[in-house]
């Protein structure tokens, strides 16, 4: 008799509940890490912006380093991205004002600006263009830079003074007697009755306006070069000012091109493309020439156009070659009636033969041996078949 032995419940059992709920906490806390790890990345990436000379963009052509460190030093930073934010803005004593991008604005975007910002404490413009000048009516004008170079201040503006820049993309020549101080000169003939242009200008405050400054390199902002010769510097005197700095980086979308009325090539290029014109036109005309009637030149000799045909056939009549005289005759022959009787080429014999018979009525054997195999003993013989071949023709084309 074989006994029943029950087994003890082992211990595996109750550690297998123990695990199940360990488990779920394990999965749980890794969804919340993905979770909070995501929110952070789309957090990150709505306060950073990839624009040029951005406050918030941390790539190199960003201005993000500078801005920090303005934070740092306790100047309150406050980004404007639009025209309506900037309208939005407080602006008055106690702020200063830059703008970054500045180019790509028009004319009428320069005068709202300034008007908007005739109270602020300091306005710093960064590589503006030609259309900031017009629209400050100032008694200055803008070049190009040359090439980058190690570039002192040679001057007495506490901003810049002491400092060297090495990168520089316009310069600014002031007039004579316009009180505009320049600094960071390109040339070593500076205050020495030569060149009197620098990459950067100061234009004093005004009953109208506040004092503003014109940065014609954007290095001394610009993360890949802020650190380089006195750009930090540089960047912290100018920008750091008043004790809040609104920072505008100008879009492209923000331009309106209704109001972008200024032309897209120099005025100068419209007169001098007429008188282009209306020269080639003149030379057209006196190099040209007239053209009169048709005047038949007389040929001192005229060939008839069978005479080659003729010819043709006395070579085979002197050389006596009657079978290759009649292969020629029939080989014109099956072309023609081939293509009036719409037979492709390189079609059979045996094609062409009851295409030919059907159209004329005659024998299929009759037509082949006209066609393919008729031999000609005797010139008569020639002429006849030549005569039969073009009766065959004819029987075709009036079929």
């Amino acid at each position: 008799m074989t006994a029943v032995t029950t087994s003890a419940p082992t211990a595996a059992e109750p550690s297998t509940r123990r695990r199940r709920p360990v488990g779920r906490i394990v999965l749980a806390a890794v969804a919340a890490l993905i979770v909070s790890g995501v929110a952070a990345l789309l957090l990150l990436g709505s306060r950073s912006s990839g624009a040029p000379l951005d406050p918030d963009n941390p790539q190199p052509p960003g201005g993000q380093a500078m801005a920090r460190v303005l934070s740092d030093q306790g100047v309150s930073v406050h980004p404007v991205r639009s025209r309506e934010a900037l309208r939005d803005s407080t602006i008055g004593a106690g702020t200063s004002v830059v703008v970054t991008r500045g180019e790509v604005m028009t004319l009428a975007m320069w005068k709202a600006f300034f008007e908007q910002t005739r109270s602020a404490d300091r306005i710093i413009l960064v590589t503006p263009g030609d259309r900031a000048l017009r629209a400050l009516d100032a008694p200055i004008s803008r070049r190009g830079a040359g090439f980058p170079r190690d570039t002192p201040a040679r001057c007495d503006v506490p901003i810049a003074r002491g400092l060297t820049i090495t990168d520089g993309s316009e310069r600014y020549d002031p007039a004579d007697g316009s009180g505009v101080q320049t600094c960071f000169p390109p040339g070593g003939g500076f205050g020495q009755g030569g060149d009197r242009g620098g990459y950067l200008a100061v234009l004093p405050a005004t009953a109208d306006r506040p004092e503003i400054v014109l940065l014609g390199s954007t290095a001394p902002i610009r993360n890949s070069d802020v650190r380089d010769a006195g750009h930090a510097a540089l960047g912290l005197r100018a920008l750091g000012h008043s004790s809040r700095l609104v920072w505008w980086s100008v879009s492209p979308r923000d331009v309106d091109l209704v109001d972008a009325k200024d032309p897209v090539w120099p005025k100068w290029m419209t007169p001098v493309g007429v008188v282009l014109a209306l020269s080639v036109l003149v030379l057209m005309v006196s190099r040209g020439r007239r053209l009169g009637r048709l005047v038949q030149e007389p040929l001192p000799v005229v060939v008839r156009a069978s005479e080659t045909t003729e010819s043709r056939g006395q070579l085979y009549r002197k050389a006596g070659d009657r079978e290759r005289a009649a292969t020629v005759l029939r080989s014109g022959t099956r072309r023609r009636v081939s293509r009036y009787l719409g037979v492709p080429p390189g079609s059979s014999p045996a094609a062409l033969v009851d295409a030919v018979a059907g159209a004329t009525g005659r024998a299929p054997m009759d037509v082949h041996t006209l066609l393919f195999t008729a031999v000609p003993t005797d010139d008569a013989g020639l002429t006849q078949l030549a005569q039969q071949l073009r009766q065959l023709e004819k029987e075709v084309r009036h079929r």
